[in-house]
C-alpha cells in the first residue's frame, strides 16, 4: 500500500470488474476490522475499563497505557501493548478505506484500488490512498493476527491440572 498523486484508470468493462473485485476485498476487510473492533470492546469491558462507546483509538490509547497489577501481568500487559500497536496501524489502513471513495486502475502494470478521503477531494492535489491485491491479502491476514491475539487473551488455555 502506497500514497500517490493523481491515478491512472482504465477501459469501463475491466474497471467494472476490477471494482466488483475490489470492492469485496474492501468488505471483507472492513468485516473483518468490525469483528476485531468487537473483540477488543470485549477485551476492555473484561478489564474494568468504563467508556465502551470510546472509539476503537481511545480504548487503544486506555488499553496502551495499563500497568501491570495483582488481576493483569506483565506478560499479558505487554501483549496487550503489542495488539494495540499492531491494530493501530490496521486502524490506518480501515480509516482509509472506510472514509474514503474508491476508483481502479493501474500502477506500474499492476491492478490496484484508489482511495480517496472525503476531505482530501476538494484539494486541488488530492492524494490518494493505493491498495493492490496482495496489500488487501495482507492487511487481511494482519488483521486476523490480532483478533488471534485478542482472542488468546480473552479465552486463555485451561489451566492444567497439578498431580
Amino acid at each position: 500500500m502506497s500514497f500517490m498523486q493523481q491515478p491512472r484508470t482504465f477501459g469501463k468493462a475491466v474497471q467494472r470488474r476490477q471494482a466488483d473485485d475490489f470492492a469485496r476485498m474492501r468488505s471483507r476487510y472492513l468485516d473483518i476490522f468490525s469483528q476485531t473492533e468487537l473483540r477488543l470492546t470485549q477485551l476492555y469491558l473484561k478489564l474494568g475499563l468504563k467508556k465502551p462507546e470510546s472509539s476503537v483509538g481511545q480504548k487503544m490509547g486506555e488499553l496502551r497505557a495499563l500497568r501491570p497489577s495483582h488481576s493483569l501481568s506483565k506478560t499479558t500487559t505487554r501483549q496487550i501493548q503489542g495488539i494495540c500497536r499492531d491494530l493501530s496501524r490496521q486502524a490506518k489502513i480501515r480509516n482509509g478505506m472506510a472514509h474514503a471513495t474508491m476508483s481502479v486502475g493501474t500502477k506500474s502494470g499492476e491492478d490496484v484500488s484508489f482511495f480517496q478521503k472525503v476531505n482530501d477531494a476538494a484539494d486541488d492535489n488530492p492524494v490518494y490512498f493505493v491498495m493492490t491485491f496482495d496489500d488487501f491479502t495482507n492487511a487481511i491476514e494482519a488483521i486476523n493476527d490480532v483478533t488471534t491475539g485478542l482472542n488468546s487473551i480473552l479465552t486463555p488455555p485451561p489451566s492444567q491440572p497439578q498431580p
